[in-house]
């Protein structure tokens, strides 16, 4: 069985009033939160929304890389099980017709 568990770096950038993140390697996946816990939270499904019909997912890069960070940013790393995201968002829309009797 694949390990569908998922490690990617986030920038996580305190603006003053909220948590700005992005993924470096997962540009598409962009979210933010008014507290850091919200922040990962929100990151956590910014993450499984933008891999979550991918075949291919991009290797993520490790936390030795030289990722040069301004102030007031830091780089967290965002965990995330894609089987388990996958299965609980993977919702299927069935159409069912009803007849009702004209009385």
């Amino acid at each position: 069985m694949k390990n569908n568990k998922v490690f990617y770096p986030a920038i996580f950038t305190n603006d003053g009033d909220a948590y700005n993140v992005q993924f470096i390697d997962v540009p598409e996946a962009i979210t933010f939160g008014e507290t850091l816990d919200e922040a990962f939270k929100y990151a956590q499904d910014a993450l499984g929304l933008a891999l979550f019909d991918k075949e291919e997912i991009p290797e993520p890069r490790t936390l030795n890389s030289d990722i040069k960070l301004s102030e007031g940013k830091q780089i967290v790393l965002v965990n995330l099980d894609l089987q388990e995201y996958r299965s609980k968002m993977n919702h299927k829309t069935v159409k069912k017709n009803t007849t009702i009797q004209n009385i």
